[in-house]
């Protein structure tokens, strides 16, 4: 049953399911989100930035940016001209990140932003001139169960007005993990798309179940995608 929001205005989820390519939607294994297709709308595919990491594109989805002008060109990378010279050991410093990323933008309105996990959200931004975090920020533990970050994400979205998010974004790690263990056609990637697509089936009976679902906007988006690659 559909609530009668008091909303101002519907937050928006945006979540992330990392390595999720186009093409693992017609396995037929995916009935929660092949349902909200069903029920929304969708891009068929997309062709992520390159180059095609975690990092550079969970970024650019945040900035709207290539990887060459917001900063973050790989998951480890090199620059001379900063004193954390690599990415990866000190990824939470400010001087990579540039742009203006989402959960700012939303700030300068006078909005509250959370991230759970969305790499770049936990680092203050040069680029904005503002060097701001998101309102919420959770520290990255990849050890968090996924329903765990769902079950947050609901908290939320029940906060009173003056306290709830406007923008919501939420990150887990599969079907990419499992893909570099076993490659992207792998048992173990296909139990890892099942898991995902069971991640995203508990956020809608979730928000069904508080009747939340009339009341938010959401957005499901990957990264990029794998491939197997001979020699």
């Amino acid at each position: 049953m559909l609530k009668i929001c008091s909303f101002k205005s519907p937050p928006l989820i945006v979540m992330s399911t990392d390595g999720f390519r186009a093409s693992y939607l017609r396995k037929n294994i995916t009935p929660a989100i092949e349902r909200l297709i069903d029920c929304g709308t969708h891009s068929k595919f997309m062709l992520p930035s390159f180059p095609s990491k975690t990092f550079p594109n969970h970024y650019a989805i945040a900035t709207g940016l290539y990887p060459a002008w917001n900063g973050i060109v790989d998951n480890h990378f090199y620059d001379a001209d900063l004193p954390r010279q690599y990415f990866s050991p000190s990824v939470h410093d400010q001087g990579w990140y540039l742009g203006e990323p989402i959960w700012n933008t939303v700030q300068k309105y006078n909005m509250k932003s959370a991230v759970y996990f969305w790499p770049g959200g936990e680092s203050p931004v040069n680029g904005n001139n503002c060097g701001t975090k998101p309102t919420i920020a959770m520290p990255y533990d990849s050890k968090v169960p996924f329903t765990q970050r769902i079950d947050k994400v609901i908290e939320w979205l029940n906060l009173a007005d003056d306290q709830r998010p406007s923008l919501i974004q939420v990150y887990i790690e599969q079907p990419d993990a499992a893909g570099h263990i076993g490659g992207p056609d792998s048992e173990v990637v296909k139990t890892a798309m099942i898991t995902a697509d069971a991640v995203v089936g508990y956020l809608t009976n979730r928000l069904l179940h508080e009747g939340l679902m009339g009341c938010v906007n959401l957005i499901l988006v990957s990264d990029h995608g794998l491939f197997t690659v001979t020699t």
